[in-house]
């Protein structure tokens, strides 16, 4: 895996920020849409993606200047997911992955 990441971090790097803003606005679409009780394991799951790619590269890549954290998106999901169920987080993410407990409240 190391070998991977060293080896495809100079190809993955340019594309980084498009994925930042496009997994962000599938979010945000989908808060602004009424973020339906289907809709909360989808925003999780793309809200895990822009963590895992921050994690998986960190020791590769300048992660916090290619995907920086976006405190506007992390608060949309604060309180959209008021009230809201989606669903339980995956085994094995880690507790830094708060928004699956929001959407299982």
């Amino acid at each position: 895996m190391e070998r991977f990441l060293t080896g495809s971090a100079h190809l993955i790097e340019p594309a980084l920020p498009f994925l930042d803003y496009n997994l962000s606005d599938r979010i945000e679409a989908r808060l602004a849409a009424g973020a339906q009780a289907d809709d909360w394991p989808i925003i999780c799951e793309l809200r895990s993606t822009l963590e895992g790619l921050k994690a998986l590269y960190a020791s590769h890549l300048p992660m916090d200047e290619l995907i920086p954290d976006d405190a506007d998106l992390d608060q949309a999901l604060r309180d959209h997911a008021k009230g809201e169920t989606g669903g339980r987080a995956p085994k094995g993410l880690p507790d830094s992955h708060w928004w699956w407990a929001l959407a299982a409240a």
